[in-house]
């Protein structure tokens, strides 16, 4: 008789150790999924309270373009993110992307025009884009796109 109690404590015991276990590992998986949740409400705020327009694009001389974007979202783009955008530049249907500040052409730079003194590109301020290309740009259709280091982007399309 005290054998079958014995195997029954051990089975108990033994249950519990694996109920035990099992409750952990749900509870990391849980906090795991929690932390994804969160990280992407995030990514999704940030990007919804960002937003840019590029409000003109044209070529000030044989090899240089500028490039007007506006700030229109509720969110300020700080100094540093700036560099880290994109921007795609070339004729319509053969454009690259353009490095920042490179060595040689093509690159690109950019200064905002109406900075309120902090150097973060804040709501309603506008980036002035230059892009100096490596050739002389022909006559004919340009596509300019700017995708912002989350993904927000806007683009353009001008004749020269």
């Amino acid at each position: 008789m005290s054998h079958v109690v014995i195997a029954e404590a051990v089975v108990v015991i033994a249950t519990i150790a694996l109920a035990s276990m099992l409750a952990s590992a749900m509870t990391m998986k849980a906090n795991d999924l929690n932390y994804m949740f969160r990280v992407y409400e995030i990514n999704t705020k940030d990007k919804i309270y960002t937003c840019i327009t590029i409000i003109f694009a044209t070529n000030v001389t044989s090899d240089t373009v500028k490039v007007w974007i506006k700030n229109t979202g509720l969110k300020e783009v700080h100094g540093d993110l700036i560099p880290k955008s994109d921007l795609f530049f070339g004729s319509k249907g053969n454009f690259e992307r353009i490095p920042y500040e490179g060595t040689t052409p093509p690159m690109w730079n950019y200064t905002i025009v109406n900075d309120d003194g902090d150097g973060n590109w804040d709501p309603c301020e506008t980036l002035e884009v230059t892009i100096t290309w490596d050739t002389t740009l022909n006559s004919g259709e340009y596509f300019v796109k700017f995708s912002l280091y989350n993904g927000v982007s806007d683009e353009y399309t001008f004749s020269v």
